[in-house]
């Protein structure tokens, strides 16, 4: 994924352990390579760059997290007869990384992980600053371990919401919505179905985010 950070920079995060910020003051620009995540690779996990939420004197910090997907380790030792570098898959991972890649440390850290392992899933950020991850499955193949249960970030912990009805798996998709609710559809093991989740500001007469 690319992400335009509040610097004017194009941050460049995903499958790889690779990340980089293209610097485009001046055509062509200049590719400026970060610190790589403590995984060589998430096969089909999920990037997302987190609302802009201020701090206590107004700033604001662009903020990546990088989480699930199947694990790969690389290792330094080459294979003998290919040359190329050993591998060793981690699974399905529940593990979740963060970047602030215009900070003063922009390299990746730990942060609490996901209450369940899932690749193919969707991360949606919400108008309240929180992350709605839906979809995925932690099995093998397209539909093994569907996981139906989304998840939502707070910045510190996760919590586990109801379940939808249809498994939301490889090529599933999911937006927010001009209202504050979330979209869901789309997946191979899915019809022509969606579902809509509607956030606790809409249903739980909490003070409706405002956008300033």
């Amino acid at each position: 994924r690319m992400y335009t950070l509040t610097s004017g920079d194009a941050f460049l995060s995903g499958m790889t352990s690779h990340c980089a910020k293209l610097e485009h003051t001046c055509a062509p620009g200049i590719w400026v390579k970060g610190r790589n995540s403590s995984f060589d690779t998430r096969i089909y996990g999920t990037t997302v760059l987190m609302p802009y939420v201020p701090d206590v004197v107004g700033h604001y910090m662009d903020e990546v997290l990088t989480l699930g997907g199947i694990g790969i380790e690389v290792s330094k030792v080459k294979n003998s007869n290919t040359g190329k570098p050993l591998s060793g898959n981690r699974g399905v991972q529940s593990s979740v990384e963060v970047s602030y890649p215009t900070g003063t440390n922009p390299g990746w850290s730990a942060r609490p992980p996901m209450a369940q392992p899932r690749k193919y899933a969707n991360g949606v950020p919400l108008a309240d600053g929180t992350l709605f991850v839906v979809g995925g499955n932690s099995g093998s193949g397209v539909a093994g371990g569907v996981v139906l249960n989304p998840e939502l970030y707070d910045g510190n912990s996760w919590s586990q919401l109801p379940p939808h009805d249809t498994p939301r798996t490889y090529h599933s998709t999911a937006l927010l919505l001009p209202d504050g609710s979330v979209l869901s559809a789309g997946g191979n093991t899915a019809l022509r179905d969606y579902q809509i989740y509607k956030p606790a500001y809409l249903t739980n007469d909490e003070p409706r985010p405002v956008i300033t």
